[in-house]
């Protein structure tokens, strides 16, 4: 459904009660504290700051607060369920570090090279909010997908929502084989001219290609099964080559099957 977010005073973060909150790292919000509603809870941002020659830099803040005697697991859970279908909007990154809980939320300082970014034309134009086990599961799959930053485990990750979703052997080849024309449709823009590079061992299939020499050579190591060797550039390559249409795999299942409309599919909605 459309969101609005709501423009809060500050004051609010200092009203004592049972909070649960977390740093927001990967995405630029608004500089001034903004709200939302998400599944019959109001989620709260509060923007970090940047260092200065006095000030200690500290990450963008989410909280929720839940009634007394509410478990903190639920706003932890309820949190994350935000932050996926979030990242599942926006198509990025989104990480929630550092949960915490209190009478009151405290905003998380950090050290490196983090970087804190505004953006006060910020916008949610949808969030899906599944009740299904399964699919709030494959949300949260695709954002750790999303966060992982090697070609060969964001496959992996991906390839676990095709496994929730269709299993796994032959029922998952099958499921390859009769829909490979339709993720590549599915972004055309990006997977219109995709072709799988050549392999050590030659995979007569398109399933065959990406079950044995994608899943399960990043899975599992043998010396007589094919296996990523993360020294060997031809596996690297490849890896890197395959992701795209992995994770469009993943995207298309999390549609079709799990019925969470896509960005694009949110935006054909509204008009």
């Amino acid at each position: 459904m459309l969101r609005e977010l709501q423009k809060i005073d500050s004051e609010v973060f200092f009203e004592k009660g049972n909070w649960g909150y977390a740093a927001l790292v990967g995405i630029a919000i608004p500089s001034l504290p903004v709200s939302i509603e998400f599944a019959d809870q109001k989620i709260l941002f509060r923007s970090g700051r940047v260092a200065t020659n006095d000030l200690p830099p500290i990450h963008h803040m989410i909280a929720l607060k839940q009634p007394n005697g509410t478990a903190l697991s639920q706003a932890h859970q309820h949190i994350c369920d935000f932050a996926n279908a979030l990242s599942w909007i926006k198509e990025t990154p989104i990480e929630i570090k550092e949960f915490s809980g209190g009478d009151l939320p405290r905003q998380q300082g950090y050290i490196g090279e983090t970087s804190i970014e505004f953006n006060n034309d910020f916008f949610i134009e949808y969030l899906s909010e599944p009740s299904n086990h399964s699919a709030k599961l494959a949300l949260a799959i695709y954002r750790e997908g999303q966060l992982l930053n090697i070609p060969a485990y964001q496959c992996l990750s991906y390839f676990r929502i095709l496994n929730l979703a269709h299993g796994r052997g032959g029922h998952l080849k099958q499921w390859i084989r009769e829909h490979f024309d339709d993720v590549r449709e599915y972004r055309p823009n990006r997977l219109h001219d995709w072709e799988p590079m050549p392999t050590k061992k030659t995979d007569s299939t398109i399933e065959q290609y990406f079950n044995v020499s994608n899943r399960c050579a990043v899975a599992h190591a043998s010396a007589k099964e094919p296996t990523i060797d993360p020294n060997d550039l031809d596996d690297l390559q490849r890896m890197q080559n395959d992701l795209p249409f992995v994770k469009a795999m993943a995207a298309y299942t999390i549609e079709h099957t799990f019925g969470i409309p896509s960005a694009q599919t949110a935006f054909r909605m509204r008009r």
